[in-house]
C-alpha cells in the first residue's frame, strides 16, 4: 500500500468511527429536545416557576438508550431547603400511547423533614414508548396538592434494539467503536507523516479536536447534561461546514 493509499484509509476509518458517534449524539439530543415539549394539559398552561416553593429538584438521572425488552428506573432527588417540615405534591407525567394527552400521572404527597432529601423513582418500558422510538419523562413539583405547578424536570430516552444487546451493552458498544476507529484513523495519518512534519500538520489537528468533540458529546449525552451537549453537538456542524468550505477554496 502506497502512502497516498494509507493517507486516504486513515480518514475512512476515522470517518467511520466519527460517524456512528455523531449519529449516536445527535439522536440522543434530538430526544431530549423533543422531551422539551412533553408537558400535557392543564400543566402546559397552569405552570407558574414564579410561585414561591421550598423545595428543590435535581436532574432526572434517565437512561440514554434502552431496549424495547428492557425496565428502566427514572430517579429524581426532592431536598427540603428549609428548616421546617414541607408537603409539597410530586407528579410523574409518563409517556404512554392511547392514553389523554399520551401519557400518565403519578401524584402524590411527600413528607419532608428539615433539609431532607427523598429519591422518588419510577419504571419505564416499551409500553411507555411514543413512535416506537422515545420515552419522555416530566416532573412536577406543588407548593400543595391544589397549586399549580413551579417547577419542573424532563428528560428523553431513546428505544432501540440491535439483536439480543441489552441498552448498556449497544451504548458501550457504540463509544468503544466510534473511539477505537477514530483513534486509528488519527494514529494512521500520523505515523504516516514524516516525523518533523507531526506537529505542524493541520490534518492531525482537525482530526484531534473531532476526536475531542465527540468525546465530549459522549459525555454529556451521558451524564444528561443538554446543555454541552448540544453545544457540542452546534460546534460539530460548524467545523464540518468550515472543513468543507476550506477543502471547496483550496480545490479552486
Amino acid at each position: 500500500m502506497n502512502k497516498k493509499s494509507r493517507f486516504v484509509l486513515a480518514l475512512i476509518v476515522f470517518g467511520v468511527g466519527f460517524t456512528i458517534g455523531l449519529i449516536f449524539n445527535t439522536q440522543a439530543v434530538w430526544t431530549d429536545l423533543e422531551g422539551m415539549s412533553f408537558w400535557g394539559y392543564p400543566e402546559a398552561t397552569s405552570f407558574d416557576q414564579s410561585i414561591e416553593i421550598d423545595g428543590e429538584l435535581s436532574p432526572l438521572q434517565c437512561p440514554v438508550l434502552i431496549t424495547s425488552h428492557e425496565v428502566a428506573t427514572v430517579k429524581i432527588r426532592v431536598t427540603n431547603k428549609t428548616d421546617n417540615q414541607i408537603n409539597p405534591w410530586l407528579q410523574a407525567s409518563i409517556s404512554k400511547p392511547g392514553e389523554r394527552d399520551s401519557l400518565v400521572r403519578n401524584k402524590q404527597e411527600l413528607i419532608l423533614a428539615p433539609r431532607e432529601t427523598k429519591t422518588m423513582s419510577w419504571q419505564v418500558s416499551n409500553e411507555n414508548t411514543l413512535l416506537n422510538r422515545s420515552i419522555f419523562v416530566r416532573t412536577f413539583l406543588f407548593k400543595i396538592e391544589n397549586y399549580p405547578p413551579s417547577l419542573t424536570r424532563h428528560c428523553g430516552i431513546m428505544v432501540r434494539d440491535f439483536g439480543s444487546l441489552t441498552g448498556t451493552q449497544i451504548i458501550l458498544l457504540v463509544v468503544i467503536s466510534s473511539l477505537v476507529l477514530m483513534g486509528v484513523g488519527w494514529w494512521l495519518w500520523w505515523s504516516n507523516l514524516v516525523p518533523l512534519r507531526r506537529r505542524e500538520n493541520r490534518v492531525v489537528m482537525i482530526l484531534g479536536f473531532m476526536f475531542a468533540l465527540n468525546t465530549i458529546s459522549f459525555v454529556s449525552n451521558l451524564t444528561g447534561n443538554l446543555v454541552i451537549s448540544g453545544f457540542a453537538l452546534v460546534l460539530t456542524a460548524l467545523s464540518l461546514i468550515a472543513i468543507v468550505e476550506t477543502f471547496a477554496y483550496h480545490r479552486n
